[in-house]
This record gives C-alpha cells, sequence and structure tokens, in this order.
C-alpha cells in the first residue's frame, strides 16, 4: 500500500507542475503576441525547469507502475486505482491527464503563433531585400 501512496504522491506533483506550466505557456503566449524578448526568455528558462522536474517525476511513475503490475506490463493507472482501491489516485490521475492535454492545447497555440511570427519576418525581409536579390549588408572584396 505505501507504494500506491507514493504513486499517488509523484502523480499529484506531476499534475502542480503540469498546471504550473499551463500558467507559464500563457505567459509565454503573451510574451509572444505583447513582443517581449525578456519575458520570453525568462519564461522559457522557467519552462526548462518545470520540464526537467516532470522528466524526473515521470522515470520514478514508471518504477512505481513497473513495480505495481505484477507480470511486468505496465497497466493503466485506472487499472491500478481500481485493484488497490484508490480513489485517491483515480482523482490525481484525473487531473495530471486534465493539466497535460490542456499543456498540449496551449503549447500548440504557442507553435502556430512562433509559425505565423516567423512566417511575418520571413515576408518582411522579402519586401525590404526585394526578394533576396540585394545583399543585407554591403560587403567589400
Amino acid at each position: 500500500m505505501e507504494t500506491i501512496t507514493e504513486l499517488t504522491s509523484v502523480i499529484q506533483q506531476e499534475a502542480e507542475i503540469a498546471e504550473l506550466l499551463e500558467a507559464l505557456l500563457k505567459e509565454k503566449q503573451n510574451a509572444f503576441i505583447y513582443w517581449k524578448p525578456e519575458e520570453l526568455d525568462s519564461v522559457v528558462k522557467q519552462e526548462e525547469s518545470f520540464i526537467r522536474r516532470i522528466a524526473e517525476l515521470e522515470k520514478i511513475r514508471i518504477s512505481l507502475v513497473t513495480h505495481l503490475s505484477q507480470n511486468g506490463e505496465q497497466k493503466k493507472l485506472s487499472i491500478i486505482a481500481d485493484e488497490f482501491g484508490s480513489e485517491d489516485l483515480r482523482t490525481q490521475s484525473k487531473r495530471l491527464r486534465a493539466a497535460s492535454e490542456s499543456v498540449i492545447k496551449k503549447n500548440d497555440q504557442n507553435k502556430q503563433l512562433l509559425q505565423s511570427s516567423l512566417s511575418f519576418v520571413q515576408h518582411t525581409l522579402v519586401l525590404l531585400t526585394n526578394n533576396y536579390q540585394r545583399q543585407l549588408i554591403d560587403q567589400k572584396a
């Protein structure tokens, strides 16, 4: 039963970090929209830190799930929750899934914003350089 408690705790931590990451991705979105490069740099560093922590927790979670799966196969968290009668595990698992889905959605939105910004910059460069036929910097031979 101790392993179930550990697993529930790990999933709870993952969900908390995923929820923080979702809020951070909203900040990242605003930094894209309002072009705040300093804020974007800060957000990206925090995002990297959150992702590293989630990766560490995921390794622990996989290890615990493997330990709880008798035949060595990875069981779904819902099945483990049913086997051990852990409603808390089920709740935290659903929380993690919802937070993960929100992070994926926000990340996709940010990807689209970034691609639009890149397209705008490329189009502007084409206009400024007359379709790249002139060099941007005057070079001497």
